[in-house]
């Protein structure tokens, strides 16, 4: 009787040494094979190749050139660009930005981005870009939405130049990643600018200035590219007809493709009044890419500048007088 219970217990004992045991070894079993398959990072070496050279035009374009110039104008732009690639790839767009002043002329948020784009790619851009869906080819679609905050931190005076300051935020908004035309994913920049203006005989004016900042775009697996951004520009005045060249661009820590590097040249004329009905700006923008930023781009366009604080204070003080 007694040898009879004691095998009882025994064998429920060993019932629960196997039960424990089998659990122990579906844990292992379990473990070893999370440890087969585990979460991948490409090391750093290796590119994403989420950069301005893989993508179309209007991905990640260099920013335009931030010249500390104080104004306390309200402009909004309406323009149609061209742009041809290198490897015989087309790009139409069409672009819409507003510039407000926030209450001073030492502040303002800007809001721009390329409205739609068509665009049409040929065998050897597709395969630049790895593209193997026929969508690629051709298609149209509406891009990322940059908004931005330039504050003058010093005004210009005779002998010391300008100084603002830009935060800038692109959103995720654009489509299309698949077919490599934007990023899906945020990017952001910060920068410091300098300008100086020097008047010259004869309603002459010369007017220099530079840029240099830090640029961010989300790439892969939670990493992100980061850049620094540099330009300069050189700008002749004479009345009311402008003529821009700047030089500018970024450079990520990829080096594959993620270095884009532009020369504008801009010529425009302003005819109106400033402070009743405004200010019309017809212009013309020719961009030259030499590295990482594969097009030729011709943008043909017409902005509208009205001095909206110089109005509001016009109002305020006609209504004091009442």
């Amino acid at each position: 009787m007694v040898l009879h219970l004691y095998l009882i217990k025994t064998k429920g004992l060993f019932k629960r040494c196997s039960a424990l045991h089998t659990g122990l070894l579906l844990l292992l079993f379990a473990g070893g094979v999370r440890a087969q398959t585990p979460l991948v990072y490409p090391p750093l070496s290796v590119g994403t190749r989420i950069a301005p050279a893989w993508f179309g035009p209007n991905a990640f374009a260099v920013p335009e050139l931030l010249d500390a110039a104080a104004s306390g104008n309200l402009r909004a732009e309406l323009a149609g660009s061209g742009a041809f690639g290198y490897a015989g790839d087309r790009t139409a767009t069409l672009h819409g930005c507003i510039r407000l002043p926030l209450f001073t002329d030492r502040a303002a948020l800007v809001v721009e981005m390329p409205v739609m784009e068509w665009w049409r790619n040929t065998d050897r851009r597709m395969q630049e870009c790895r593209l193997t869906d026929e969508r690629g080819r051709s298609g149209h679609g509406a891009g990322d939405v940059y908004v931005s905050t330039e504050i003058v931190v010093l005004r210009e005076r005779p002998k010391v130049p300008g100084i603002a300051l830009r935060a800038a935020l692109r959103t995720a908004s654009g489509g299309n990643y698949d077919l490599a035309r934007y990023y899906d994913s945020p990017g952001y920049w910060f920068d410091l600018g300098l300008g100086k203006t020097f008047r010259l005989p004869a309603d002459f004016r010369l007017r220099i200035a530079a840029t240099a900042g830090f640029l961010c775009w989300q790439t892969d697996n939670g990493r992100q590219n980061d850049a620094v951004m540099y330009g300069a520009r050189l700008q002749a005045g004479w009345r009311r007809i402008v003529l821009t060249a700047d030089y500018a661009g970024y450079a990520g820590w990829e080096k594959e493709g993620d270095r884009p590097m532009v020369l504008r040249i801009r010529l425009g004329g302003r005819a109106g009044d400033l402070g009743k009905t405004g200010e019309w700006e017809p212009f013309a923008t020719y961009q030259w890419g030499i590295v990482d930023s594969p097009w030729h781009e011709l943008r043909l366009g017409i902005a509208w500048h009205f001095d909206v604080l110089g109005a509001a204070k016009t109002r305020m003080q006609t209504v004091q007088k009442r």
